[in-house]
């Protein structure tokens, strides 16, 4: 089961580039304070390879379905290859930490994606993953010209616009902070910890932002604010199989 049943509406994400430096930044801090030092890292969505991954692995593999953008992530030196993310083309238990970075977002069914990353992953093997957050007042993913026939174009970043609504009308799918834990806990993983990113505004030449930043960075420390943030930043660990916890199990019934 996909939250919201946006199964034909999804579209494949943009990556980042070297030019989207606080919030690339940002994004390896969040993964380099919660993945142990591991052997083999699987990177899902790898798109350009941007992120200095080998810091926290001695062997880092990236995926991605785009040739293009594997073809930039081997030149920036990241050994990848295509492959979705719902049929990983990997045997069981190889890889010691997967980082799922702004990707779970685009793909197509959410469920099989984590069930085929707890496949790969050994026993205990760590998980970074994040997602839009719904709580967040903006929509982060650009409406396209459906919403311009409704009329909401104007509105189109703005939560004001009921989620059944929205779901029909943006590019991906986004989680509530429940949404995004029940679909790792059901399907193996166990929460490690859950953290909250605030926007970076990267590109936008105005002095006055980068208070703004500073003062979001602030509200990602504070209890209730930081739920708001824009990003779902969650860590976990791959649960001891048993017949209770292999997600697989399931599917056999």
């Amino acid at each position: 089961m996909q939250v919201e049943s946006q199964k034909d509406r999804i579209c494949a994400g943009a990556p980042c580039t070297l030019e989207h430096e606080k919030t690339l930044g940002k994004r390896f801090r969040f993964m380099k304070k919660n993945v142990l030092p591991a052997e083999r890292l699987l990177d899902i969505g790898c798109g350009f390879g941007c992120y200095h991954l080998d810091e926290i692995a001695k062997e880092v593999v990236g995926v991605d379905i785009s040739r293009e953008y594997l073809h930039l992530a081997s030149h920036n030196g990241l050994a990848a290859i295509q492959s979705s993310a719902e049929s990983l083309a990997f045997r069981d238990g190889v890889f010691d930490a997967v980082t799922c970075i702004e990707t779970i977002e685009h793909i197509p069914d959410d469920e099989k994606a984590i069930r085929e990353i707890w496949r790969v992953l050994r026993p205990g093997g760590t998980l970074a993953i994040t997602g839009p957050n719904s709580i967040f007042p903006s929509e982060t993913h650009v409406m396209g010209g459906k919403g311009e026939k409704l009329g909401i174009s104007p509105l189109r970043r703005l939560r004001i616009v009921p989620r059944r609504l929205r779901k029909t009308v943006k590019l991906a799918r986004d989680y509530r902070p429940v949404e995004m834990k029940r679909l790792l806990t059901r399907n193996g993983f166990q929460i490690a910890r859950v953290d909250y990113l605030m926007p970076t505004f990267d590109f936008v030449g105005v002095p006055f932002l980068g208070i703004v930043e500073r003062i979001l960075a602030i509200g990602e420390c504070l209890p209730i604010i930081r739920t708001f943030g824009m990003t779902i930043a969650v860590s976990c660990r791959k649960r001891i199989p048993s017949t209770e916890t292999d997600p697989r199990s399931r599917d056999s019934r």
